[in-house]
């Protein structure tokens, strides 16, 4: 039983693998079309595969055509595209007969026409311009489609007015095609109707018209039609040509992955693609001016739809590695008003139903936000400094400094009289005193936060924090050391409980208007508790139809569902810790101070967490961690912070326990399971859930040790973490798995936000002798007002047995720009040093050219080092890694001749001391610090060696895979809230495309913060 859950989960995970990552091989896979001609003859797949054997592959297939015999194709390219031949014209009056079956947002309906009295097609839907286009550019390149016509007005006339009224309710609730007023321009007397912007076509076809679609059952292997994956794909444009990509598709791994919908019906092969991207290389931008012409859309609309039509058809090319000539493009073409800078500022158009733009997303952090952004702000810091205050009050706790200075003052005064008493001089003690301490705290705030928060995963969240301390311990105040030293030391215990309340933030002025009250989010949990109670406490008619069951549940539901909105949080968090201490000083009265401090302490953490994951899934979490740390720091300050070093250590382990609750109205089990979510939010408490055995939870458990050095240096700030840990992973039928991981990093960058802070902060303690209680800002730079950071880290996963024996190692290297926000020409900068950097050209089309400016910005390169590179790695001979290294290096001089590298300038010394540390460790069973070597080994590497090289060490470019993507939300861009995924190097070497420990949380559908214990452990970003 306890290997049958590995299994499914391999299964069930590369099963989810092909569905996502589907596409065209990019090698020849014994795939041969069975239309192939060589030599005057159609070949079987069998001859085309011998063809192959017979020249050791040289032979490329894809320059083969298939046969002209076929109606459908001819090897010929038009120069002029022919008429439409239709009699009906624009205003003419047809009757209408009936629906014609169609896809999910087309609507075709038959017509007689009053003049031949023919029977006719037509089609009304927001993608008949992308028909247009797909006809224009397929009669090119020599495919034989049958007329499609375009009419601007055409007069339908109906037998009656129910006929009428069936028709307009079949094209919206049928169809689904959209709205009637796109295409109803007026309703006319005599039951007839004035449509707009529509194609007409014969109602039958001798050939197939593959302009309108093509499916998998006409392909039947042929390359004819498996091909037309890619020209379908290029005009694929279904109504925001702003939306429009100016790029066709990716290289994902092995695969190449274009931006069709149904590119699985396709069946193409690389050598199919190849044949038809060579034969669309061809044009002109004559020809593809004349293909855009003829689609009859405005103007304005024409002009960057031509541009990125050459863009999309550039990037095929490199895709299918097509020796082709690039054609210019004018990314920022404009015509003043309704086109600016490449992208359409104009959405509806007389005359035309499809809108072509669609408007901007709404970005947080954009335009009118950033006011209310900073609004925001300022209500924070007035809470922050209200609740400082009333934190401060004396009979919140004891107050340190003044007892201190009175047991200073009383031993000042007892040197002096006894100075006076034996007529000596004053000499001060070197003396002592303890006193015990008390302090209760209350804790109230609510942020706009940025990044990852409290182990959720939301970019921008709306926090609200409530809660209580109390601590007590004791002081150790010290005097007589040499001037102008000064000591203390303390010891506490204390206790602290929070309620946090986490939502998505898609507006930062809707969220100025949520109730102040809710801040109190206990309130929250119980407004939440009895709305699940009304739900749970409803009366299902058993013998009602269970759509009828469905609607009263759902109904029930509803008041809940819209209060917790998906991606949000209700945590509550009890920590107990320990702590003992002492500090050292020294300072000029109040121009300079520096300081020295050691830390000791214990701490306990508990957690229940409850998540909406999406519409009917609710999450739920009991987290318990613990975990001892030392950390010792130095400060220097002056007028303003100057300098701040630190270092922790901390060894600990947690345990995460993860429930998941459907309430899906047609779940049997909804109405007990909305009970059992209200207690488990009312009490913060999964006991109820534990006590039935069809609600077995997830176990994580981690143990660690954690490294994290730190530095501020002014605004500058560098962080490193450094952790080992041991996990396991128990299903809820027991079965486990367990793993390692590694990890290496280091963050860097401007922290503005902790830095002015922490100067208000240092200039109200000179002055007032007091602390302001202002929050620094999170721990990454780029997440905070105008920071910006730079990220470089190392993961290592590996399953292991239960005796820790290693089953499957994964390394991924992360290299991450992020920062608050960057205009387009930074970004853009940001990508071509990555482009120069490793030799690599990610992004083959301008796909920033609609961004102004990307807010919470994240640019990223991944580099994925599966288990047989790793393996590849360690067998390679010193003088092969020398040579690797000697012509891989990292050039910003592309005229270094490779041969003229001396060793000791590469680098490759320190590679291999990292490498044979990693070896011997290994072979002495010391995995943490063999793991440990080799990420050294592989950061070094990564640091002075290209793409190419990195490849050479892993042995071939199916151990390894390269990434590029960006993320972050575009304002300019209608399609800003998506990540733009670069071009890919290398192919996934597992099932396990992300490592197997990713994957299992991936599979479980575990936040990562929870499944990673990122409340316990150190996240650099």
């Amino acid at each position: 039983m306890k290997h049958i859950w590995p299994v499914l989960f391999f299964v069930l995970t590369s099963l989810a693998f092909a569905q996502e990552q589907a596409g065209i091989p990019v090698r020849y896979m014994n795939d041969a079309a069975v239309d192939l001609v060589h030599r005057g003859k159609v070949l079987l797949p069998d001859e085309v595969h011998k063809l192959l054997e017979d020249t050791r592959f040289r032979f490329d297939i894809s320059t083969l055509n298939p046969p002209e015999t076929s109606d459908l194709w001819k090897n010929t390219f038009l120069p002029q595209l022919p008429a439409d031949r239709n009699p009906v014209l624009d205003m003419d009056e047809v009757s209408y007969l009936s629906p014609v079956l169609s896809p999910s947002g087309i609507f075709r309906f038959n017509i007689r026409n009053g003049d031949d009295g023919k029977l006719y097609t037509m089609m009304l839907s927001k993608t008949v311009h992308s028909v247009l286009l797909a006809k224009n550019l397929l009669r090119k390149i020599g495919y034989q489609i049958p007329d499609i016509k375009y009419l601007p007005r055409v007069i339908v006339k109906f037998r009656n007015d129910a006929e009428k009224k069936g028709f307009l309710s079949y094209l919206e609730n049928v169809a689904f095609a959209g709205a009637p007023r796109n295409w109803v321009v007026e309703e006319l007397s005599d039951n007839k109707l004035l449509l707009q912007d529509l194609i007409i076509m014969d109602s039958n076809h001798l050939i197939y018209n593959l302009a309108v679609g093509v499916t998998s059952d006409m392909i039947q292997g042929r390359r004819l039609l498996s091909s037309l994956a890619v020209p379908l794909t290029i005009v694929n444009l279904t109504e925001s040509v702003n939306m429009l990509r100016w790029n066709a598709g990716v290289r994902a791994g092995n695969q190449i992955t274009l931006f069709h919908d149904q590119l699985n019906q396709f069946q193409c092969t690389w050598d199919d693609a190849r044949w038809i991207t060579r034969r669309i290389e061809r044009l002109t931008r004559q020809d593809w001016t004349e293909i855009v012409e003829g689609t009859f859309i405005p103007k304005p609309v024409q002009q960057i739809l031509v541009e990125k039509l050459i863009s999309r058809r550039n990037s095929v090319t490199k895709l299918f590695r097509v020796d082709a000539q690039e054609l210019p493009v004018t990314a920022n073409v404009s015509n003043g008003v309704e086109l600016v800078n490449g992208k359409l500022t104009q959405q509806n158009w007389p005359g035309y139903a499809s809108r072509f733009a669609y408007g901007d997303p709404d970005s947080p952090l954009a335009g009118s936000e950033m006011r209310s952004f900073v609004k925001s702000r300022v209500l924070s810091t007035l809470l922050d400094l209200t609740v400082s205050q009333i934190n401060q009050l004396p009979y919140l706790g004891t107050d340190i400094q003044a007892m201190n200075e009175a047991n200073f003052q009383t031993a000042i005064n007892d040197a002096v009289a006894r100075s006076v008493r034996d007529q000596i001089p004053m000499e001060v003690p070197l003396k002592s005193w303890v006193f015990p301490t008390f302090r209760g705290q209350l804790i109230l705030s609510r942020n706009i936060v940025t990044g990852t928060y409290l182990g959720t995963d939301n970019l921008v969240q709306l926090a609200d924090v409530v809660g209580v301390s109390v601590g007590a311990g004791a002081f150790v105040g010290v005097m007589g050391l040499p001037t102008p030293i000064t000591a203390f030391a303390s010891g506490e215990a204390q206790f602290v409980r929070t309620y946090a309340h986490l939502r998505p933030v898609t507006s930062i002025q809707r969220s100025l208007r949520y109730p102040f009250k809710n801040i109190f989010v206990p309130l929250v949990q119980f407004d939440y508790g009895k709305k699940l109670h009304e739900a749970a406490s409803i009366a299902v008619d058993p013998n009602a139809s269970e759509d009828a069951k469905a609607e009263k549940i759902e109904t029930a539901l509803k008041p809940f569902k819209d209060s917790m909105n998906v991606g949000e949080s209700i945590l509550v968090t009890d920590a107990i810790s320990t702590n003992i201490g002492g500090r050292v000083g020294a300072g000029y009265e109040k121009w300079v101070s520096a300081s020295l401090s050691l830390v000791s302490g214990y701490n306990v953490v508990s957690r229940f967490h409850v998540h909406r994951r999406s519409e009917h899934d609710f999450q739920i979490y009991k987290d318990l961690g613990h975990g001892g740390s030392f950390s010792v720091g130095f400060d220097l300050d002056t007028l303003v912070p100057v300098l701040s070093v630190s270092f922790k250590s901390v060894r600990g382990g947690a345990r995460v326990k993860y429930y998941n609750m459907n309430l899906n109205p047609r779940n049997p089990d909804v109405i007990r399971n909305a009970g059992l979510l209200r207690r488990a939010i009312v009490l913060s408490s999964v006991k109820d859930l534990d006590d039935e055995e069809k609600y077995k939870p997830y176990i994580v458990r981690h143990s660690f040790r954690e490294g994290n050095p730190r530095l501020n240096l002014f605004f500058w700030q560098w962080q490193w973490v450094n952790s080992a840990t041991d996990i396991s992973v128990t299903n809820p039928k027991g079965d486990q798995r367990f793993f390692r991981r590694q990890y290496q990093g280091l963050t860097k960058g401007r922290n503005y936000q902790r830095y002015v802070n922490a100067t208000i902060s240092h200039w109200v303690n000179l002055l007032f002798d007091r602390k302001a209680g202002l929050s620094e800002g999170g721990d990454n730079p780029g997440y905070t007002f105008r920071g910006r950071a730079e990220t470089r880290f190392l993961t290592l996963d590996e399953e292991v047995t239960s005796e820790g024996r290693k089953l499957e190692p994964f390394v991924k290297l992360s290299r991450i720009y992020n920062g608050w926000s960057i205009d387009r020409a930074g970004a853009e900068r940001l990508m071509e040093n990555l482009k120069q950097r490793y030799r690599h050209d990610f992004f083959t089309a301008p796909v920033l050219n609609d961004t102004r400016r990307i807010f919470l910005y994240n640019l990223s390169l991944n580099i994925f080092f599966y288990q047989k590179g790793l393996e590849h790695l360690l067998t390679l001979s010193e003088d092969d890694v020398k040579k690797i290294f000697r012509e891989n290096q990292v050039q910003l001089n592309l005229m270094i001749n490779p041969a003229s590298v001396e060793d000791n300038e590469t680098g490759v010394d320190r590679f291999l001391r990292f490498l044979a540390r990693a070896k011997r460790y290994e072979s002495q069973g010391k995995g943490v610090k063999a793991n440990k070597y080799l990420l050294k080994a592989l950061s070094q590497a990564e640091h002075r060696l290209n793409l190419k090289g990195l490849v050479a060490l892993m042995g071939s470019e199916e151990n390894i895979f390269v990434n590029s993507r960006i993320d972050g939300f575009r304002e300019g861009d209608e399609d800003g809230n998506r990540a733009l995924v670069s071009n890919s190097l290398g192919e996934f070497g597992s099932p396990n495309i992300l490592g197997p420990l990713v994957q299992v949380q991936r599979q479980t559908e575990m936040l990562e913060g929870e499944f990673f214990i990122y409340w316990m452990m150190t996240r650099l970003i």
